[in-house]
């Protein structure tokens, strides 16, 4: 106990600083413990409203995948089955071509194999009558 008292004594200014900064500290703790509790106590009157909350963002929306429409034939395309922002399943049609092009070139290529048919056709008989 002696050296604490003669410890005290020598350095009694530093003690009284420190005893000093624990009551400082002591009452700035007990200042913001009751202001604490001065908040809990507060109270409002409740009332029925509407909430009404927004937020605008700027950005780009990519799609999770992409593809690259393929048809088997060339032609002018005739219509959609699909609009933006739809989402579409593996082997949905979303598009077909004007059939009329199609058609006109079908027509055309089987009058061409016909004659191709016909003059085949035509050399054949040609060369089992030289035959005979």
């Amino acid at each position: 106990m002696s050296r604490f008292l003669s410890f005290v004594k020598k350095h009694k200014f530093i003690v009284a600083g420190a005893v000093t900064l624990l009551i400082i500290g002591g009452l700035y703790y007990r200042n913001e413990k009751a202001k604490q509790a001065e908040q809990l106590r507060k109270s409002a009157q409740v009332e029925r409203s509407t909430l009404k909350e927004s937020i605008i963002l700027s950005g780009e929306v990519k799609a999770k995948e992409n593809t690259t429409l393929h048809f088997q034939t060339a032609g002018r395309l005739a219509g959609l089955k699909v609009r933006e922002g739809d989402v579409v399943k593996k082997g949905q049609l979303v598009a077909f071509l004007d059939q009329r092009d199609l058609k006109k070139k079908a027509h055309q290529r089987t009058k061409m194999t016909i004659k191709l048919l016909v003059g085949t056709l035509i050399k054949q008989q040609m060369m089992l009558k030289t035959k005979q």
